[in-house]
């Protein structure tokens, strides 16, 4: 299976998704209020939030994919937008349903997100400046600063890293 033809079914089975995306938030926030615990309820709420950032990847993947093979017209006339906002709502429901019960933080699921977000925007930060490498350096900014730059996206990436195996919590050791 392509990745079009995933989209393709995706499309096609559109209604089904869209009242799946929209209940799947309500169903995990009931499974928690009928099977509160220390161990189960931060299991439901780490897979529902999950599916939720899956949903949104594929979402925003989608979007990227569109808008790099089609111009802006067919987009408009082919997209479900109901299809296209439901991940959008899963997310953020999901987010604010899961930080009512307990916090964002106890949640693997959220510091692994926050620690790709944080290394995907340290990369692209990177990509962003080495292929404006020369403009850069030889026009508008000063190498100091250039420096300073550099090292801010490192220490992204390296916050995003310990942030995804989930040492950023730790003191340092002396």
């Amino acid at each position: 299976m392509t990745l079009e033809s995933l989209y393709l079914y995706l499309q096609s089975n559109s209604a089904g998704i869209v009242v799946s995306l929209l209940f799947l938030p309500w169903i995990a926030w009931g499974g928690c209020k009928l099977i509160p615990g220390k161990r189960e309820e931060p299991l439901i709420l780490n897979v529902n939030l999950s599916m939720a950032i899956v949903s949104f990847l594929m979402a925003v993947g989608y979007l990227w994919h569109a808008t790099h093979t089609r111009s802006l017209n067919q987009i408009i006339a082919k997209t479900d937008i109901l299809l296209l906002t439901a991940p959008f709502y899963y997310l953020f429901l999901s987010l604010w349903l899961t930080q009512q019960r307990i916090p964002l933080s106890e949640l693997r699921s959220y510091r692994i997100a926050q620690g790709f977000a944080f290394i995907g925007a340290g990369y692209l930060g990177i990509s962003f400046l080495m292929s404006k490498f020369r403009l850069l350096v030889f026009s508008y900014m000063p190498f100091h600063y250039l420096v300073l730059l550099v090292f801010g996206l490192l220490g992204l990436l390296y916050l995003g890293y310990q942030r995804l195996i989930g040492q950023d919590k730790k003191p340092p050791h002396f």
